[in-house]
């Protein structure tokens, strides 16, 4: 009887188990049914109930600009002062970029710029030389694209200068440029790559290319930037005497404008060149002076 009662407990037992088993089951199947906003959430306790607010940066302006020589005077010396709505104040100089170049400071309206200015006789003392009167012995004369290409006959060491990656088009022109001065001064004319010229100060250059694209003309002019200048959709010659040394430069908007631009100085007895700066339009086949 009593292993009987055993039996029984046991078998009891066995049964009890089963069914809370099954029951976890039930329960977890339950749950895994469940979507998502009918599972229990978490819930955290925000301590604060205001919100990390970032304020607006006050925007600084130019309240006013102030320019002591009174605009774009390269002949003098000038300084640009602004001052700002925050009170701070900056005063920015002229400066010379090289003995060739002005780096300009002016105002327009509340804003300042800079400008490169390419100085005809010179940069000395924040500002472009003044041509003297014309007088023998004045070392900075100065002199005019007419007188092209004598103002270079009687200089020996007067060069050409290449970039030394060159694109093709500079040099065509050269080849254009020098023929031409062989024949004017009935003696073979030297071209030069740029790193063949360790002062482009001591000598007399005509320089084919701008400061992109030729390194000696970035070193006369005190790496302009940008490096392209002001140039678009023309050519450009622009002579400028220091010291008594000349230079020419032939640049333009793009290739095929250098090209214009040194065949019109190729050509000088078909045009009528003056001054110091002309400026080239037209076609590659047909240049104009403009």
């Amino acid at each position: 009887m009593k292993f009987q009662n055993s039996i029984v407990a046991i078998l009891l037992l066995l049964l009890l188990v089963g069914c809370f088993g099954q029951r976890q089951k039930e329960i977890k199947s339950f749950e895994t049914n469940l979507s998502e906003e009918q599972k229990p959430q978490n819930i955290t306790t925000n301590t604060s109930n205001q919100k990390n607010e970032t304020l607006p940066p006050v925007k600084v302006v130019s309240l006013s600009c102030f320019d002591s020589d009174g605009g774009i005077i390269e002949k003098n010396k000038g300084t640009v002062q602004i001052v700002y709505s925050n009170n701070s104040k900056i005063s920015i100089s002229d400066s010379c970029e090289s003995n060739l170049v002005l780096n300009e400071q002016y105002c327009d309206g509340l804003n300042f710029f800079s400008k490169s200015i390419l100085c005809s006789d010179g940069c000395k003392d924040a500002a472009c030389v003044k041509a003297p009167p014309s007088s023998e012995g004045s070392s900075n004369q100065s002199v005019s694209l007419s007188e092209y290409p004598s103002v270079f006959q009687s200089d020996s060491e007067f060069k050409i200068v290449l970039g030394d990656t060159a694109p093709v088009q500079h040099v065509q022109a050269a080849v254009e440029v020098a023929t031409s001065l062989t024949a004017a001064f009935n003696k073979q004319v030297e071209s030069k790559l740029a790193s063949e010229i360790s002062d482009p100060f001591s000598q007399s250059l005509l320089v084919i290319g701008n400061a992109c694209d030729n390194p000696t003309t970035a070193k006369l002019l005190g790496n302009p930037r940008p490096c392209g200048g002001d140039i678009m959709g023309e050519g450009k010659i622009q002579l400028v005497v220091i010291n008594g040394k000349k230079y020419v430069f032939i640049s333009g908007g793009n290739q095929t404008d250098v090209r214009k631009a040194a065949r019109v100085l190729a050509k000088y007895n078909d045009y009528s060149l003056s001054g110091t700066t002309v400026r080239v339009g037209g076609t590659l086949n047909n240049p104009v002076i403009i």
